[in-house]
């Protein structure tokens, strides 16, 4: 999904700057190629939310305060994909932490099957 997301920004990047066409060396097939021959890569990600509600009878607000974290590593040689995720909630003055320890085995991606 990361990479799907990745490859639609730099597409539209690519796309916008008008590099791509006949007269140019940077071809639309050299650009896919390119994304699809990256063969290990590491990420990480973050989020936070809040929320607050309010509620009606007693007029007393309740704040949610959630944030996670997401780090992992894929080799697309392997069609494999490890990493961790965790998060952390804090709601009317309890804490919550989780973290998931994932693996995931790797599809053919539909671009490189598009390609061929």
């Amino acid at each position: 999904m990361r990479r799907a997301i990745a490859f639609i920004v730099i597409a539209i990047v690519v796309l916008a700057s008008g590099c791509i066409g006949d007269s140019v060396g940077l071809t639309e097939e050299k650009v896919l190629e390119a994304i699809q021959s990256i063969e290990t890569g590491k990420y990480d990600q973050n989020f936070s939310v809040s929320m607050q509600f309010t509620d009606p009878d007693t007029n007393k607000e309740i704040t949610l305060t959630m944030s996670g974290r997401s780090t992992g590593v894929f080799n697309n040689t392997a069609r494999l994909e490890n990493g961790t995720m965790n998060l952390t909630a804090h709601m009317m003055g309890l804490d919550v932490g989780m973290n998931w320890p994932y693996i995931f085995l790797l599809k053919a991606s539909p671009l490189r099957a598009g390609m061929e």
